[in-house]
């Protein structure tokens, strides 16, 4: 065990373990430490391979492309995103991120080869990020399930971030306001509550377990869900924030304000 962690952190399961380090790369990531990104989420790619779980170890490979690109190692940073999409990962981000490798490389073939490959999985849905169910095959946006919201609730937000303290004081002055709140905590969950949830606003993180922020809400678009959305993220990242935005998004760094929250929130809500 690394002498690193808490004896709480060497107590925890194996997937535990793993979940945690994810956490804290994706939380160095944030911070723009590339080194440290890189090296804890090495251990959790190896981990998740071992654990024979696909969808977990294809996401962390994703932010270790992220992590070697950030560390200017462009060409490993392609090669783990190539390998993901070859095993099956149908993440819109991580062919982006190909596809801005192969345009600033002047390799039109790679470009339409993607485009192509992405094209396919979206109409075939042959992996689970394009599998899950879209909003239009199960009814309007008003028939979709929704639980009982809070007395006196007439708003319904999803707070999407893998940070329990983030996730609190945004539920905390959010609820506050008189907004009804539910929470995810990996992408995976988000998008799933996204597809089938009725919405009111949602605030996304863009470094999760699992899909990216951005992932949820090129999907979401593309189902013709119009949610506003909120979007957080520790670095400013200007193509990011340029797809967040041509997506609809508003955009907060952090760390943020958390009354800044609620004013965007409250005016996207009143807006909508």
């Amino acid at each position: 065990m690394s002498s690193s962690e808490s004896p709480d952190e060497q107590a925890q399961t194996p997937e535990a373990r793993l979940q945690t380090l994810e956490r804290k790369g994706l939380q160095a990531l944030d911070a723009g430490d590339f080194n440290e990104a890189a090296r804890l989420l090495l251990q959790v790619v190896t981990g998740y391979e071992k654990t024979g779980n696909a969808l977990l170890t294809n996401s962390a490979g994703y932010y270790l492309g992220v992590a070697f690109a950030g560390q200017g190692r462009e060409e490993r940073a392609a090669r783990v995103w190539e390998e993901i999409i070859d095993r099956g990962w149908d993440s819109p981000a991580a062919f982006n991120q190909l596809v801005r490798y192969y345009e600033a490389r002047d390799s039109p073939d790679d470009v339409e080869r993607l485009f192509t490959r992405l094209h396919r999985a979206a109409h075939e849905r042959t992996g689970e990020f394009f599998a899950l169910p879209a909003v239009n095959e199960q009814g309007s946006r008003a028939d979709r399930p929704m639980d009982h919201a809070a007395p006196g609730s007439t708003h319904r937000v999803l707070v999407v971030d893998d940070e329990p303290e983030i996730c609190a004081i945004v539920e905390r002055v959010l609820g506050a306001a008189g907004f009804d709140v539910k929470r995810a905590m990996t992408g995976m969950d988000g998008l799933r509550l996204v597809l089938n949830t009725r919405l009111d606003a949602i605030v996304l993180d863009h470094y999760l377990p699992g899909y990216t922020g951005l992932d949820i809400l090129y999907r979401m678009r593309g189902a013709g869900i119009e949610t506003p959305v909120l979007m957080i993220s520790g670095r400013h990242e200007p193509q990011i924030v340029e797809d967040a935005g041509r997506l609809g998004a508003r955009w907060l760094a952090k760390p943020f304000d958390p009354d800044a929250v609620v004013e965007i929130v409250q005016k996207s809500v009143r807006a909508d």
